[in-house]
């Protein structure tokens, strides 16, 4: 398989800094051609599954994403992401079939224009606190820190199927997953020993114990 290949992109970005305010402002248009895809579809039975490998295709990946920070204090900090995309398949193209000893089984054409690309969410919301503990821990050059980050994750579409975009199914959109949202904390702890500098860090992630969908296959 022919590597994937970056054909063509456009980047744009400002950065805005001030003693309480730091900003990031990143847009993209990314073009993509000959890019390889190898997907694995389980068999309806449940019995195994079939391989996929499709020798190259158009992707086009365009966004734009922003980034603030703001210190309410020496000590406090909010901080917050917003980062929109649309990531879409370009094209159609053939693919070959193996079964699970890798023998060609079977050759298909199939069209995914317009298809969203899956397993990533192309919208993204997230907000954060950071509280941080300087100076205050047993010796001066000692730091401490404790933030909590709440993420939004929506638009997140599972894989194309493509032995299915054929005929009168060609270009069909990949099922949209539900949109979910994950609350998590974090905690370190930074100090010297003689010349080194050491961090303990520590995550707590999702702590609402919140079942959501991250990756499917349409």
């Amino acid at each position: 398989v022919s590597p994937g290949r970056l054909t063509a992109t456009t980047l744009f970005g400002y950065a805005f800094r001030k003693p309480k305010l730091a900003l990031n402002i990143n847009g993209y248009y990314t073009q993509w051609k000959n890019k390889p895809e190898t997907i694995s579809i389980p068999d309806s039975e449940g019995g195994g599954s079939s391989q996929f490998n499709i020798n190259g295709m158009v992707a086009l990946h365009k966004g734009i994403e922003l980034d603030a920070a703001y210190k309410l204090s020496p000590s406090l900090q909010v901080e917050g992401l917003v980062s929109f995309g649309d990531w879409k398949w370009m094209s159609g193209d053939s693919g070959v079939v193996y079964d699970d000893n890798l023998d060609s089984v079977d050759y298909f054409v199939f069209d995914a224009t317009n298809v969203h690309v899956g397993d990533a969410a192309q919208t993204q919301i997230s907000s954060s606190v950071r509280y941080e503990l300087k100076n205050k821990l047993f010796l001066s050059k000692n730091n401490a820190y404790i933030k909590a980050r709440i993420t939004y994750f929506g638009r997140h579409y599972a894989d194309f199927n493509p032995f299915i975009l054929s005929g009168s199914n060609g270009g069909r959109e990949s099922w949209q997953m539900p949109d979910y949202y994950l609350i998590d904390m974090h905690t370190g702890y930074s100090f010297n020993v003689k010349d080194y500098r050491l961090a303990i860090r520590f995550s707590l992630l999702n702590i609402l114990d919140h079942i959501y969908i991250s990756d499917g296959e349409n």
